[in-house]
């Protein structure tokens, strides 16, 4: 593309770079998510990065974000599923308005105060005059609005679904769907009740945070002496985490090679032992 001289002065030496950089990302994140397909931290990474390599072809970005959404329900992480699902909506949103919809004048913009992640990550959509027209309408917008009130609900983020609902309502008053607004109305209701409840009780578990290192240069290579805050699902406790850690690396490096270092004293890395793993 650099030394075909008809293409010089035009943008299509850099899209070429662009696509190849594209290309690059897509292949070794695959070869690597075959390579951590136990590790459902480090899987859903590498299907972010994917998602993020696709910020401009809709259909495939959505894709991987309909993965990341169902590994996060399946691993119990139910907030990140509903977020996963928020940034579809909004990448819908973006597509319909670029589009010039009547309707939808407003875009990723209008999700910001639910998450400031969600403008930053879905503003740059670009239609491509190359690419296939996705088959978003309206209609498939206000499903997926309706989804994401359903995963904000599941994940107990209630004081959320006022903003999601004023994306909502202009739709369902637009359609004259009665039943529709009865229904949002009833939801929100139920929702700001529910949140009443627990600023009085207190009882609203949104997960646990631990802090995990992984020592041993032999084994974690680049991730040795890094240090993570990993977020586990409600009220998992530190013998959980620390079950689940040992029997994922033990499946991965062998059951007489993984440690862990269970208190929270200072760890001297240099005095561990080198042929292990420790955790």
């Amino acid at each position: 593309a650099n030394s075909d001289k008809a293409m010089k002065g035009t943008g299509f030496p850099v899209e070429v770079k662009d696509l190849t950089k594209r290309v690059r990302t897509v292949l070794m994140a695959t070869a690597q998510m075959q390579a951590h397909h136990t590790d459902p931290e480090r899987l859903l990474e590498l299907q972010l990065s994917l998602a993020n390599s696709y910020a401009s072809t809709p259909e495939l970005r959505h894709t991987w974000l309909v993965t990341m959404a169902r590994n996060h329900e399946i691993n119990g992480n139910i907030s990140e599923a509903a977020c996963c699902h928020l940034h579809i909506a909004a990448l819908m949103a973006e597509y319909l308005k670029l589009k010039g919809s009547e309707l939808i004048i407003w875009g990723a913009e209008s999700f910001a105060k639910i998450s400031r992640n969600i403008p930053r990550d879905e503003k740059g959509l670009k239609l491509d005059s190359g690419a296939q027209d996705s088959q978003y309408t309206e209609t498939t917008l206000l499903e997926q609005l309706k989804n994401c009130a359903d995963f904000l609900d599941r994940s107990e983020r209630l004081e959320c679904l006022g903003e999601l609902y004023r994306l909502i309502v202009p739709i369902l008053e637009h359609r004259r769907d009665f039943p529709g607004l009865i229904q949002s109305y009833e939801h929100l209701a139920q929702a700001y009740q529910r949140v009443i409840e627990f600023n009085r009780n207190g009882k609203r578990l949104l997960g646990r945070f631990y802090r995990v290192i992984f020592y041993g240069q032999m084994y974690f290579e680049d991730e040795h002496g890094v240090e993570y805050i990993f977020k586990e699902p409600k009220v998992t406790t530190l013998s959980e985490i620390s079950f689940r850690m040992k029997k994922q690396f033990e499946d991965k490096f062998g059951s007489n090679v993984v440690k862990m270092i269970m208190d929270s004293n200072q760890v001297v890395a240099h005095e561990l032992d080198p042929k292990m793993a420790y955790i």
